[in-house]
């Protein structure tokens, strides 16, 4: 090939990279802003206040000890500990899930929750977990890790904010339960190659949780995983109208209640 041929093609290889190169990054934009005005603008979901409190009491019965206290039931972390995507916020996976489960074994029970909507694990180290161990709790549930893989967390500092994160619920005599990161490959307002690279990183960090409990093990007796990745990802990826909320992103009431009975299953095994 003469030295001029050479040098044409590649001119043209070189601008048909430069084609595909501005083709992918103009639908990353478009994509991006069409995710977020969707979510946000068109069809946005209601962040409930954080610090509701709530109380659940069913009648005695023979076996039931009346001046025993309450059971104290605290929920920390992100917009899927707080509800957001629910009707209503006792709608959520904690309500749900004492209503269905806990009123079965303590007659009265407490439930405070303090997550907010957006927080990552360095947000629920700084803001919430003190707050949570004040409040002598027998039960401690913690969603989060999906909004450090959307806020481009490194795996250095998840392992290290949920490291501490551990270290400091050892403090407390409570079961502690940890929900790891749902499934981004079943989020209908992902768009692709969106969904697939938040999938991937979830399933990573979801690794890290597990790693580090291991670790823990003998400090945290009382501590356990809820797989909610693995089992919630077929009833979510078949039937998305029905459990995701409006924005198609955060889990409907429909949704939590599915997060309820994995919660109560788990707990029972």
């Amino acid at each position: 090939m003469a030295l001029s041929q050479r040098k044409m093609l590649s001119i043209q290889i070189a601008s048909a990279f430069l084609s595909i190169s501005t083709l992918s990054i103009a639908y990353s934009i478009i994509a991006y802003q069409s995710m977020v005005d969707y979510a946000l603008k068109q069809h946005p979901t209601f962040a409930f206040t954080p610090g509701a409190e709530f109380s659940l009491t069913r009648p005695t019965n023979g076996s039931d000890n009346s001046s025993a206290p309450p059971f104290r039931f605290v929920v920390i972390g992100d917009s899927t500990s707080l509800g957001q995507g629910a009707t209503k916020q006792t709608e959520n996976y904690s309500y749900q899930f004492a209503q269905a489960a806990l009123l079965n074994k303590y007659r009265s029970i407490e439930i405070t929750n303090l997550a907010v909507s957006g927080a990552k694990t360095e947000d629920v180290l700084a803001k919430q977990i003190e707050a949570a161990l004040v409040l002598k709790p027998d039960l401690i549930v913690l969603s989060i890790g999906a909004n450090d893989v959307t806020g481009l967390v490194s795996d250095t500092d998840f392992r290290r904010n949920y490291t501490n994160l551990l270290q400091r619920l050892t403090n407390s005599s409570a079961q502690v339960v940890l929900l790891n990161i749902p499934a981004f490959s079943t989020v209908p307002l992902l768009w692709q190659p969106y969904r697939s690279i938040a999938d991937w990183r979830g399933r990573q960090f979801n690794q890290i949780v597990v790693e580090l409990v291991a670790g823990m093990a003998k400090n945290m007796p009382k501590i356990k995983i809820v797989d909610i990745y693995n089992r919630t990802e077929e009833e979510f990826r078949l039937y998305p109208d029905r459990n995701f909320a409006q924005d198609k992103y955060h889990p409907s009431s429909a949704g939590y209640s599915v997060w309820a009975k994995v919660i109560a299953d788990s707990l029972s095994e």
